[in-house]
């Protein structure tokens, strides 16, 4: 899994993110708001208590609602799920 350094909920019900390899930018999750668990978004302020899940490394807004970090790094980068493990093999081997 590739890690997230940064989080910054926006506006909107998007996320700003920096991942462990440099790579950044905002994803727009309004799509899911208000279906299965994320209903519990009803608020844009319920959104904007998303954070870094410890143990997992999910995006996260409590122990039961969380988003794959791999998941929001292949929708903000466009990248195949092939080129995501290839990312973080290179990054492994240079820790």
């Amino acid at each position: 899994m590739i890690k997230i350094v940064k989080l910054n909920p926006q506006n909107n019900y998007k996320l700003w993110l920096k991942f462990e390899d440099g790579l950044e930018g905002t994803v727009d999750l309004s799509e899911l708001k208000g279906k299965g668990v994320f209903k519990i978004w009803e608020k844009p302020e319920d959104f904007k208590k998303a954070f870094v899940h410890p143990e997992s490394g999910a995006v996260a807004w409590n122990d039961e609602v969380e988003i794959c970090a791999d998941a929001l790094y292949l929708k903000i980068s466009g990248k195949s799920s092939k080129d995501l493990f290839e990312i973080i093999r290179e990054l492994r081997k240079s820790a």
